[in-house]
């Protein structure tokens, strides 16, 4: 049987990345372990698996939607300032001279009533911060615009500790967006949007977040409508 187009290489024997001298030097399949990987999908959801949920209404949900590739609704209620929002345990520390890369995709039902942030953040007991979170690698929403900005930063939003820039992204209703970032280790920090990169931060050693970050989506509603977020997925990687 010829499948005409479809070229693929082998390696019978295996391939590795590992350095020659490494004890695992022999291992017949690239290693996972030089980097730590983040990623859910939402083929599945339990509370309390992988996610803490923080909320300020009891009319809030976080529940699977039908939809291809896996989908989590986040759905907060009719009340202006309500915030519903999931993260991780803090699992993902931003260090000099490694590699951390993040990509994640989602849509609003109201992108300009609605804030929004998704990426990594420091933990919070509650998101009322997350226009303003002390710490992370983030995309974020403000309210009353439909526009996206992106955030490295540590301990406050000054201009000693972030670096930001605004407008990377104008949002659609109902629309999905794919954004990703790429840290290099140094002095750089790349943004895209829908696989088109827009630009780099340049990154200071007082940018770098001095606090150990979970994986965050948070909605906070900016009018008193119920609003919500459909998230595809999320992923991050970190080197080790």
């Amino acid at each position: 049987m010829s499948l005409t187009g479809y070229k693929v290489t082998r390696f019978p024997e295996g391939v590795t990345n590992l350095a020659v001298g490494s004890i695992f030097n022999d291992l017949p399949f690239p290693s996972e372990l030089g980097y730590h990987v983040f990623f859910d999908d939402f083929d599945s959801y339990t509370v309390g698996d992988r996610w803490t949920v923080i909320e300020t209404d009891a009319g809030a949900g976080q529940a699977l939607t039908p939809g291809d590739g896996g989908i989590i609704a986040l759905a907060n209620s009719a009340t202006d300032n309500h915030i519903d929002q999931i993260q991780t345990v803090a699992n993902f520390d931003v260090v000099l001279g490694k590699k951390l890369f993040i990509q994640a995709r989602f849509a609003l039902d109201d992108v300009v009533e609605s804030d929004f942030a998704i990426g990594i953040q420091n933990v919070m007991a509650d998101g009322t911060t997350l226009a303003t979170a002390t710490d992370g690698v983030f995309f974020l929403k403000p309210d009353a615009a439909a526009t996206l900005n992106f955030h490295f930063r540590q301990s406050n939003a000054d201009a000693a500790h972030a670096a930001t820039v605004a407008g990377v992204a104008t949002l659609v209703n109902n629309t999905y967006v794919v954004v990703a970032a790429y840290y290099d280790g140094g002095d750089r920090c790349y943004y895209a949007i829908n696989g088109v990169i827009g630009g780099y931060l340049t990154i200071a050693t007082t940018h770098i977040p001095n606090l150990t970050c979970g994986v965050v989506a948070s909605l906070k509603n900016g009018e008193g409508v119920a609003k919500t977020a459909l998230i595809d997925y999320i992923y991050v990687a970190a080197e080790r």
